[in-house]
């Protein structure tokens, strides 16, 4: 879900990204559809400051869905699918690569826990921050998309920012805390860190919750009022924690 709640994207791998409305009155009526080839490892969508437009990133691989060796960006306008046949290149509902921009990015090394972070650019309508871990070092990086990159039509995303603040593990996956300047990272160890992402990027705590198994932490979410953090782990057990 978009974080307005009015599209819904859903994929498969090696298939089309299909996007709904999520509307009332619309009932997940389906907008248009983007190709695109590769195994599915991740898929985040982020408004723009503005709410003009929509960035949606898929991070895909060609024989794994645990890394991600490259991505495809596209932009969604708010007013998508209002009867504009400019959307649209056939009766199927593709949508236009030209006015969606549609990009694909290779990772020079592969990737893993993928997603978007919101610019820090004054310019409302900029592109998001990609994050990602990489997936032999566990550094968490930071990479910035701007306009003469896409305009460039680089085969390659080079990394901005590096850190060296991930424990080590086979599988990260981050999830941002809504509303703060806060990132999730959990994985296969049974660890949780939150990280502060802001002008500088620091650890804040790491909180050893799960057995280290195969599967480690397969979810993380904060309560409400950010003071209790709750985790779905493979060892079968559902904790609270409480962090602050």
């Amino acid at each position: 879900f978009d974080p307005d709640g009015e599209f819904l994207t859903t994929v498969i791998d090696d298939g089309p990204s299909i996007l709904v409305s999520t509307l009332p009155n619309k009932s997940f009526e389906p907008i248009g559809y983007v190709s695109f080839s590769g195994r599915v490892h991740n898929l985040s969508m982020i408004r723009s400051k503005d709410s003009q437009k929509i960035f949606i990133l898929l991070a895909v691989s060609n024989d794994t869905n645990k890394t991600a060796e490259a991505v495809y960006q596209y932009e969604i306008p708010a007013e998508i699918g209002s009867n504009n046949e400019l959307d649209y290149v056939d009766n199927y509902r593709k949508l236009n690569e030209d006015k969606i921009k549609l990009i694909k990015w290779n990772f020079q090394k592969p990737k893993v826990g993928v997603c978007y972070w919101p610019s820090n650019d004054v310019y409302e309508s900029t592109s998001p921050l990609l994050i990602a871990a990489d997936s032999q070092y566990h550094r968490l990086e930071i990479f910035c998309i701007d306009e003469s990159q896409k305009k460039q039509n680089l085969l390659h995303i080079t990394t901005e920012y590096t850190y060296d603040i991930l424990q080590e593990s086979k599988s990260i996956k981050f999830t941002r805390i809504s509303g703060t300047n806060s990132l999730l990272a959990y994985s296969m160890d049974g660890s949780v860190q939150i990280i502060s992402i802001n002008k500088t990027v620091s650890l804040q705590c790491s909180i050893n919750i799960h057995e280290s198994n195969s599967r480690g932490i397969i979810a993380a979410e904060f309560c409400k009022d950010l003071n209790s953090l709750i985790t779905c782990g493979g060892d079968g057990l559902l904790a609270r924690v409480k962090v602050r």
